[in-house]
Formats: structure tokens, C-alpha cells, sequence
């Protein structure tokens, strides 16, 4: 008879282990998605269909002529080197020559901002060393009268890992794009201008009729986060020629946005980068 009781008791403290489980693999999950909380600011925006927490930044001022490191001519034809041969090759060494000559009579043959950027618009994340410029230029230069808006941020992976992420979904990198520079790094007496990004794109239909183009900047390690973190913008391009299509960084955003799905944690994150081809809305990515 104890011997029966002490088997019933057994089995019933088995299952209750059992049913324990779940309750502490819940704490878990909860606990890695909460690590943005106190970057948060306690409001959400909907998107696309989806209601996200809306990430907190702080605008800090900068004297931009310190941080301003336009390229020399050579300096250019060093770090384009790979997409000029490209257009030399497929378009002519007429069209290669246009495009450098254009780079330093316009800054870029195609504009990109309708609005010129503010120098001074850095960025930090509240409380957190992840500070950016809310731009990336093809000349180190916060003056560029013609950058390019961020639209992303990640926590958690480095320029190789998001690649390797994209990769996964069908993107691929490309040489057919200039070389970009974001300014970056832990706090205000840190900030750099890192190597040139990296350049993926991926071409939805069989006729290659349009492509969504994306630059990925090494952002660092954040000791606030304990994670690497990395940052760019996307684009839909056009035509054989690439050109910006209407709205072509609001449709990138939404294009990579609906490509990361469920694998990340997202947020909404406005820069205060908007322009004539971008409405503001840009994301922060975490791994999960």
C-alpha cells in the first residue's frame, strides 16, 4: 500500500515538472524580446497592417566640417573601381567616364533626396551607444547635397550575417552599384566613417524589369546591447539603367521589411530622414 501511494506521488510530481515547462521557456522568450524595452518610447505605430513599438532617438548636434572627409578624384576611383570596370564592360568606357564626371559636376547623375540633408542630424538610441548619421553619402561628406536616407537598423548581426540572412532569401550581391559611406560609432567623440557598404539587390520577376537594391553598413559592437549591430537603406530601382522609381526608398523599406517576416523582432524607427522618395518610416531589426 505505501509503496503505491509513494508511486502515485512520484507520478504526480513527474507531471508536474512536465506541465512546469512550457512556463519557464515563456519567461525566456519574453525576456530576449524585451531587451529594447528601455530604448522604447512607450507608443506604437501601425505599418503595413502591423502595430510595432516605436524605437526612441536622440538628436545630438555635431560640428559637421570636423567629420566631412570628401574623396580626391583618386581616392573615388579607387573605391568605385570594380563598378566602373562594370559599366566601362556593359555600357562603355564613354558612359564609365560620364558617370565619374557627373559624380563630381552633380554628385550623383540621378538625385536621391529632393531635400538636402541636415549636417548635423546624428542620432543615438536612447541610453544606448548606437549613434548614426541619418544618411550615407559616396563622398565621407555630411554636406553631400544628394545622400542617401537609412531606412534599416539590426541589432544582433553583423554586415556578413545580414548578408548571409538575405542571401537565404534570394538576394545576392552586386558590383552595379557605387560605393557608399555611413558616419557611425558609440558615442559622439567616436564617430567614423566606415568602409564602404556592402551592395545586395534581388530582381522579384524573370524579366529583371525592376530590382530592390540594398547597402549594408558595419555599425560596431554595442556593449549596451552586448551585440554587433549593422545599418543601411533600400531602394527600388527601375529600368535597365536602374533609375529611382516614385517612392523608391519607402518600397525598398516595405520590400525588405516584408522579407525579414518573423525571423527578427521588429520596430518602427523614424529618423527624421524623409525626402521626396522616402515617408520616414524606416525599421529596427532585432534577432530574436
Amino acid at each position: 500500500m505505501k509503496t503505491q501511494k509513494l508511486g502515485i506521488v512520484l507520478l504526480a510530481l513527474l507531471l508536474a515538472g512536465m506541465a512546469m515547462v512550457p512556463i519557464v521557456s515563456a519567461v525566456s522568450v519574453s525576456e530576449t524580446s524585451d531587451v529594447m524595452s528601455d530604448s522604447l518610447a512607450n507608443e506604437t505605430k501601425t505599418i503595413n497592417g502591423e502595430t510595432l513599438p516605436v524605437i526612441q532617438w536622440v538628436t545630438h548636434e555635431i560640428d559637421a566640417s570636423e567629420y566631412s572627409k570628401p574623396l580626391t578624384r583618386e581616392e573615388f576611383l579607387a573605391v568605385n573601381k570594380e563598378y566602373i570596370d562594370y559599366i566601362s564592360k556593359t555600357a562603355g568606357k564613354e558612359a564609365a567616364e560620364k558617370y565619374v564626371n557627373d559624380f563630381y559636376t552633380q554628385k550623383s547623375a540621378t538625385s536621391r533626396s529632393v531635400k538636402a540633408a541636415d549636417p548635423t542630424n546624428v542620432k543615438q538610441i536612447m541610453g544606448k551607444d548606437v549613434w548614426l548619421w541619418a544618411y550615407e553619402s559616396p563622398d565621407k561628406d555630411l554636406y553631400d547635397p544628394d545622400p542617401a536616407p537609412i531606412t534599416w537598423v539590426v541589432i544582433g548581426n553583423t554586415v556578413s550575417q545580414f548578408k548571409s540572412f538575405l542571401e537565404s532569401k534570394g538576394w545576392a550581391e552586386t558590383w552595379y552599384a557605387g560605393s557608399e559611406f555611413g558616419l557611425n560609432g558609440p558615442n559622439s567623440a567616436l564617430l567614423n566613417w566606415g568602409p564602404e557598404a556592402t551592395d545586395m539587390e534581388i530582381f522579384p520577376t524573370p524579366d529583371h524589369s525592376y530590382r530592390y537594391h540594398c547597402t549594408l553598413h558595419e555599425g560596431g559592437y554595442s556593449a549596451g546591447y552586448a551585440a554587433q549591430w549593422s545599418f543601411g537603406e533600400c531602394h527600388k530601382e527601375i529600368g535597365a539603367l536602374h533609375t529611382l522609381d516614385v517612392n523608391a526608398f519607402t518600397k525598398g523599406e516595405t520590400y525588405l521589411y516584408n522579407t525579414i517576416g518573423s525571423s527578427y523582432n521588429k520596430y518602427s524607427s523614424n529618423l527624421g530622414n524623409s525626402n521626396g522618395y522616402f515617408d520616414g518610416n524606416g525599421h529596427l531589426y532585432k534577432v530574436r
